[in-house]
């Protein structure tokens, strides 16, 4: 009998797939030669580390929640950002947030009516958007707030297919099928959020 943890399609296993394919798609969407230094290191990466460090860059940003001038309240958030794209000038560059959506097997249970990338994600792609806002829309409502408050100019979104749909996720191949690319802003305004409301080295996106 199939257990949850046998089951390739089980709610924990799609989520370290997730995890997995987006820490990969991140170092394949950048390019490695042009690295943009910040005046501080990254907090995290220490001199004993030998593994290469994945494009980040966290920024420190102070938020001003004062409801009125007698009650004073910020909020100090540690935020991240991707890769950048060079601007006209020295300091002008345009920061960056990478994410990317897995193919889900749309002939599994629990599919909520995902179609086939490979046959529609050219021809209609807004119907294969659509199903993602509707099938995951906190994560997609979560990359928008995140990068908003990271001041992204930008945000890169990867679709990826599988190459096979019967195997664990750490032995699945899987084939970048398409790059999009949007202001946070413009893709923020298609979630239901209301908005009223530098440190380490990450490189510039291909």
């Amino acid at each position: 009998m199939e257990t949850e943890k046998d089951n390739i399609n089980s709610p924990g296993s799609l989520s370290l797939e997730a995890t997995y394919v987006d820490h990969n798609f991140s170092f394949q969407a950048v390019r490695e030669d042009q690295p943009l230094d910040l005046p501080k290191p990254n907090p995290f990466y220490g001199p004993e580390e030998t593994e290469p460090l994945a494009s980040c860059a966290y920024r420190y940003r102070l938020f001003d929640l004062s409801i009125n001038e007698e009650e004073s309240f910020h909020l100090l958030a540690r935020t991240q950002v991707d890769a950048y794209i060079p601007g006209t000038s020295p300091g002008k560059e345009q920061y960056v947030t990478l994410k990317t959506l897995n193919e889900f097997d749309s002939r599994a249970q629990g599919a909520g009516g995902a179609p086939d990338w490979r046959s529609k994600l050219d021809s209609q792609r807004g119907a294969v958007v659509s199903t993602e806002m509707k099938n995951n829309s906190a994560k997609l409502a979560k990359w928008a707030v995140q990068a908003i408050l990271a001041g992204a100019d930008a945000m890169k979104i990867g679709y990826d297919i599988l190459f096979h749909l019967s195997i664990s996720y750490c032995s699945r191949n899987y084939l970048q099928l398409r790059l999009s690319s949007k202001s946070s802003r413009d893709y923020s305004s298609r979630h239901p959020i209301d908005f009223h409301c530098p440190s380490s080295r990450f490189r510039r996106p291909t």
